[in-house]
């Protein structure tokens, strides 16, 4: 996480397999069948979070959002994210 980020905004995220078309990441409840997106509320400014390795592992393009699609929160600045990944053998 940046070590400045706006408003306690949650973070959403986009993926994409060509880098031209986007689509919001939701997850469905296995109960239900219900989809929801996947929010990671209250991200630890200048902290790290760790994804579940099963969010994209066919997806090449990731975007990160601030907020959430019905309520994004713009940031007061350019925000610098760095990203691990585990590429599996």
């Amino acid at each position: 996480m940046p070590d400045a980020w706006t408003g306690g905004a949650s973070l959403t995220f986009q993926l994409s397999t060509d880098g031209i078309n986007y689509h919001d990441l939701h997850h469905v409840d296995p109960k239900t069948f219900y989809p929801f997106e996947i929010e990671v509320a209250r991200p630890p400014v200048g902290g790290c979070v760790t994804l579940p390795a099963s969010m994209g592992a066919a997806v090449s393009f990731v975007k990160v959002r601030s907020g959430t699609r019905s309520l994004p929160i713009s940031q007061q600045a350019d925000r610098l994210f760095q990203f691990v990944l585990e590429i599996p053998s």
